[in-house]
């Protein structure tokens, strides 16, 4: 048996997160003995009803196992939280991912300081598309690391513009597995980033996209930034909820000034303003 396959199974069970999953191995000392657990001891952790108690019951460590080669041969890595595989910065959030699947050319543990989020509406006005891909682009040239969602219209703009840097590097993190690219119409998108950067997901490699996995995918794009960028979104759109997440994790938040009702509610509630017409000599520094 792989030696994380069970903290790795138990991690994939709909409605256990890591809160839930920490619970489980505190109380029976291991990812492993929690497959051992009766019902009745596992509905009397914190957390555990008959729905999670009968998933784990009925698991097949065989077929995880079994998953877990065919993973690997596609070159993902597989990092559960306490590995070294696990991408540093996402330890620190309250609610973070049990296990991180990713691939590509860049060593997301490498991280640190050097990732910038940029992130925004799916459909923006040309200014900001044109200014999604500027930022990229420009601080791709810096040695910044651009993260965002792989989604249409800022998303794309802006890996598309560290992608069009010398050496440019970008990660996209997804609302779906690793094997399910999405939108479909950003799959040579995404092979450009696995050259140039990593694509990383906390869901199964097979699993499709839904609206719950592309809100929570936000809280791990700004939890592997150090800056996150807004360019453009409406106050009911979701990159407030990025903003959201940014902010209860006490990243540093930034808007352009563009009439956009979500960017006049960001800095509203202070979030530091880009003066579009000064793009060119800005700088984190400068703030």
């Amino acid at each position: 048996m792989y030696d994380d396959s069970a903290w790795i199974a138990l991690s994939l069970l709909r409605h256990v997160g890591s809160k839930t999953l920490r619970a489980l191995v505190a109380r029976f000392g291991s990812a492993e003995n929690v497959l051992q657990a009766s019902r009745t001891d596992l509905m009397n952790v914190r957390g555990v009803g008959a729905v999670i108690a009968d998933a784990i019951l009925v698991m097949d460590i065989k077929h995880i196992n079994t998953e877990i080669e065919q993973w690997q041969r596609a070159n993902i890595t597989i990092a559960p939280r306490y590995t070294p595989q696990y991408p540093p910065m996402l330890r620190d959030l309250d609610d973070e991912p049990a296990t991180i699947f990713y691939r590509g050319t860049y060593n997301v543990r490498a991280l640190g300081e050097k990732g910038v989020a940029i992130i925004g509406t799916r459909d923006p006005s040309q200014i900001a598309r044109q200014t999604a891909f500027q930022l990229g682009a420009k601080l791709a040239k810096q040695g910044y690391i651009i993260v965002s969602g792989l989604a249409h219209g800022i998303d794309g703009a802006a890996h598309h513009g560290a992608l069009s840097a010398r050496g440019g590097q970008t990660l996209a993190v997804l609302g779906s597995g690793i094997f399910h690219i999405y939108p479909k119409q950003h799959e040579t998108l995404a092979a450009r980033i696995l050259q140039n950067g990593a694509i990383l997901s906390e869901n199964h490699p097979q699993a499709t996209p839904s609206a719950a996995r592309l809100v929570t995918r936000n809280r791990i794009i700004t939890g592997l930034a150090h800056h996150v960028i807004v360019v453009e979104t409406a106050d009911d759109g979701g990159a407030m909820h990025a903003a959201r997440f940014a902010k209860i994790q006490g990243k540093k938040i930034y808007t352009l000034d563009l009439p956009a009702t979500g960017n006049q509610v960001l800095l509203e509630q202070g979030a530091t303003c880009i003066l579009h017409q000064q793009l060119d000599t800005w700088r984190f520094d400068e703030q």
